[in-house]
């Protein structure tokens, strides 16, 4: 990714149902395209890019055309539109969807509007709070349900999400570091 802008955006994107809530505040150029931003959010909650994905302000839609198959959607192509088109001024928000069958809705927020820091890498992950969902594990109640058994032998469910899922799981855990090195190779 190659950016021009000064400017950068700080964003706090929460994943929407999650309780304890689960977020991430990035910062992106504001020249960033919405691609950018869609690659930026799969990294920061270590998703692997494996479903649909769309943003959605007022009436508009942005996203992938293709996914649009009868062309009736009015889907804005991401790789075209840029946040500064969309973001103004801080509290302005978005929602962001991501697997239309677990259906992760995120707000995405600007927080601030920050100078770029020639010393710093762009995008880059500031802070968040704890694990991301698993991709597939069934939306906001499929992880609910999956949190509680994972860690739980006596749980009725544990059985089942370990032979789905066979590592120790800690919902509080949040890899900064890890995170910002994936961030660098976009």
């Amino acid at each position: 990714m190659q950016y021009n802008s000064n400017k950068i955006y700080r964003l706090k994107i929460f994943i929407e149902g999650t309780n304890p809530l689960v977020y991430r505040t990035i910062d992106i150029p504001s020249d960033a395209t919405f691609f950018d931003l869609h690659q930026t959010i799969q990294k920061a909650f270590s998703w692997y890019d494996m479903h649909l994905h769309e943003f959605r302000t007022g009436t508009m839609v942005i996203g992938d055309p293709s996914n649009d198959e009868f062309g009736d959607m009015g889907i804005i192509d991401g790789f075209t539109i840029i946040l500064d088109r969309v973001f103004h001024k801080p509290k302005d928000s978005i929602r962001y969807i991501y697997d239309f069958g677990d259906e992760w809705v995120h707000k995405v927020t600007l927080e601030k509007v920050l100078e770029a820091d020639e010393k710093k890498h762009y995008p880059r992950c500031v802070r968040g709070k704890r694990c991301a969902p698993l991709e597939d594990v069934g939306g906001v109640w499929g992880f609910e349900e999956f949190k509680e058994a994972i860690n739980d032998p006596s749980h009725e469910a544990y059985e089942q999400w370990r032979e789905w899922f066979d590592h120790d799981f800690d919902v509080d855990a949040f890899y900064k570091e890890e995170i910002n090195k994936e961030l660098e190779k976009l």
